[in-house]
């Protein structure tokens, strides 16, 4: 976490709502990645658990998609 601040890149954070590491945690990891980041692209996709990026696969690659723009 101490890394992120000087992180130039733009950022984009994508959590799942129902991920049981993180779901019901998630306002407290928007606020801290906000403190460090204000700029960062803080993203909830609902409904899938600890494993978004394959249970809800088609959301999260149009996520990662809209991202890449902003990165080149």
């Amino acid at each position: 976490m101490r890394a992120l601040p000087a992180v130039r890149a733009p950022i984009t954070a994508i959590f799942a709502s129902r991920d049981a590491f993180t779901g019901m945690r998630l306002d407290d990891r928007r606020r801290v990645l906000r403190a460090l980041r204000p700029d960062i692209d803080f993203c909830v996709l609902d409904g899938p658990g600890h494993w978004a990026i394959y249970e809800a696969a088609d959301r999260a690659n149009a996520l990662l998609l809209e991202a890449l723009p902003a990165m080149s």
